[in-house]
């Protein structure tokens, strides 16, 4: 094609300004629009960095969590392990002081019947006392009646021969003496008392005498005296 037969417009300069110039727009557009896009791009590329690390923090805490969760759980474990210990030893504790109270209770018992008999046997006593009493007295009426001879409780008291004075040697007392052997028996150098104690016919079996504080014992024989009223 000559440059007769060219169209018109192509031999127009506007157009070519305006060709060049929608050229440049295209460009310009272009190279913003690739700066735009690395900016989304390099934004996007934070962003995601940093969701990465808050996703990298919050797996850290998650895990120290769990840690504290497995922590508070061996802490509760134990605890459990601490109250089933204690709440073993209370049920002893409970056990023992139920022995310990029925123990007391069995002894109050005990003390209550040892108290009850103790109160029967005082009673029992104070009865064979006083029978004992009627007795003794109804013994001395009978011996004062039949005039028998009633010895004392006091224990009888054995004098070799030799001297002995009444309130030193023997108490004072009215006395029954019975020979062990024969032989002569004075009080008072014969003043008081004068008589023969022994077996047979010549001698006394025994001999009743009061013997009063300061008289003086004579014995040729062993003889033993008796309390009697």
């Amino acid at each position: 094609m000559t440059e007769k037969n060219k169209p018109k417009f192509f031999k127009r300069k506007w157009f070519w300004i305006n060709t060049g110039g929608v050229i440049v727009i295209f460009i310009l557009a272009f190279f913003i629009g690739s700066s735009s896009m690395a900016t989304i791009i390099d934004g996007e590329k934070l962003k995601y960095e940093g969701l990465v690390e808050k996703s990298k923090s919050i797996d850290e805490e998650i895990s120290k969590k769990q840690q504290e969760t497995i922590d508070l759980q061996d802490q509760l474990d134990q605890l459990n392990e601490e109250h089933g210990s204690t709440k073993e030893k209370i049920n002893n504790l409970k056990k023992e002081l139920g022995e310990a109270l029925a123990l007391i209770k069995e002894k109050e018992i005990i003390t209550q019947e040892i108290n009850e008999l103790t109160t029967q046997e005082e009673t029992k006593t104070k009865k064979i006392q006083e029978l004992d009493g009627s007795i003794e007295a109804k013994e001395k009426e009978l011996a004062v009646v039949s005039g028998k001879i009633i010895e004392l409780k006091d224990k009888p008291k054995t004098l070799s021969a030799g001297f002995f004075t009444v309130g030193k040697d023997i108490p004072a007392s009215r006395y029954k003496v019975t020979p062990n052997g024969n032989g002569n028996f004075f009080v008072n150098e014969g003043a008081k008392v004068n008589i023969m104690l022994g077996r047979g016919d010549f001698y006394e079996s025994e001999y009743v005498f009061q013997a009063e504080e300061g008289d003086v014992i004579e014995l040729t024989l062993s003889a033993t005296f008796t309390p009697i009223q």
